[in-house]
């Protein structure tokens, strides 16, 4: 005798997909772009038979070079990228998350900060630029 219940089952049951690995494009700037395409030119010339993508070079690099930065190198990623107004914004935020928990709120602890985040900025500023270091 045949089950037809769970004949029914498995007729309408589908294969289970695979997730597919989820991606981030970032923008490159033209400097970038022409950087990553001579990089990749000079590299196939040097090495017939490479098969190597503008993702797989930027990918490799990220995990090889960029896995650890030295304090140098975050003190420059910091002179060219802080934001006072984030800075403040996130301050703002926290200090609102503190006074709604009942905790103190000491403004003179947010002077200090701040005014050691420019004291970086402008120690980096009387050094000539550097390339990055990485390990």
């Amino acid at each position: 005798m045949v089950d037809l219940n769970n004949k029914h089952k498995e007729i309408n049951e589908k294969p289970i997909a695979k997730k597919k690995p989820k991606f981030e494009r970032v923008i490159l700037d033209n400097d970038s772009k022409m950087i990553c395409k001579n990089t990749l030119a000079q590299l196939s010339e040097k090495y017939p038979g490479l098969k190597i993508s503008k993702s797989d070079l930027v990918n490799w690099v990220m995990k090889n070079v960029f896995k650890t930065l030295k304090p140098p190198t975050e003190k420059k990623i910091y002179k060219a990228f802080y934001d006072e107004e984030m800075f403040l914004a996130l301050t703002l935020k926290e200090i609102r998350r503190k006074k709604r928990n009942g905790e103190k709120v000491d403004i003179k602890v947010v002077l200090d900060k701040l005014n050691n985040l420019n004291k970086i900025k402008e120690a980096s500023k009387s050094r000539p630029p550097e390339g990055i270091e990485v390990t």
